[in-house]
């Protein structure tokens, strides 16, 4: 989920205590329900199975009372007016029109009245790509299977960008990435990608909401059926009995 940091774009959302609230609001245990069987909740934008991947987010990280708190303290004691931005397809057989309407009422419990617009996927892309979503929800799947891929969430890299999350707004952070690309270590690379994620788990536009399971249906005569997180199927494992 992006939270737009532009206040003229994102309005309250920008604001960084209010981001928190909304990380409190959002009811984790009840998306994986919707998701199915086998879903997590990520603590950060890298996703188990990954170099760095830190463990999963608690489910009962919700605490709706700590949200209604937070907005009171970034001036919102009674709440405010939003839109959620949701391109329709389908994540695993999941619909982003059912798990935008879980978001939206779970934001609704703390006094967030999140107004859900939907579209066409190819019209949420370009909007969602040009920065001009103040809130929404979109998928993401690697390019490349290594956890750099994960680093064009920072802040001036260009899907940190999607969120208006300028190198400026976080110039320590925006060098740590840098530095992540660069060590040929892969210890001391992956403690790089450890801390970035803490920083982000807790200071970002960023919400990782569910990393779905992988649903594959096999005929019994077929072995060695074995998911990849970037090529989906190595085919050239797979046998016939």
């Amino acid at each position: 989920m992006l939270m737009n940091m532009d206040p003229e774009v994102g309005g309250p959302v920008a604001n960084p205590t209010v981001q928190r609230a909304i990380r409190h609001a959002v009811d984790y245990r009840g998306i994986q329900a919707i998701a199915g069987s086998g879903a997590i909740t990520p603590q950060s934008i890298i996703q188990k199975g990954y170099m760095g991947a830190l463990p999963p987010r608690n489910p009962d990280f919700t605490d709706r009372q700590k949200a209604r708190e937070l907005l009171k303290e970034a001036g919102y004691p009674n709440g405010f007016d939003t839109v959620l931005n949701v391109p329709l397809y389908k994540e695993e057989g999941v619909s982003t029109g059912t798990m935008a309407e879980k978001i939206a009422a779970d934001l609704n419990a703390v006094g967030i009245r999140a107004k859900i617009r939907t579209m066409e996927n190819l019209v949420g892309l370009e909007e969602y790509r040009n920065g001009e979503w103040e809130l929404g929800i979109q998928g993401w799947g690697p390019d490349y299977p290594d956890a750099l891929n994960q680093l064009a969430f920072l802040p001036g890299n260009y899907v940190g960008l999607r969120a208006n999350w300028t190198k400026e707004m976080n110039p320590q952070l925006h060098e740590m990435g840098k530095m992540a690309m660069a060590e040929l270590d892969d210890k001391k690379r992956e403690q790089l990608l450890i801390k970035i994620q803490e920083i982000m788990a807790a200071d970002s536009p960023w919400l990782v909401y569910c990393q779905y399971a992988n649903q594959i249906a096999v005929r019994a005569n077929i072995e060695n059926v074995y998911y990849h997180q970037a090529a989906m199927l190595e085919l050239d494992q797979i046998v016939k009995k």
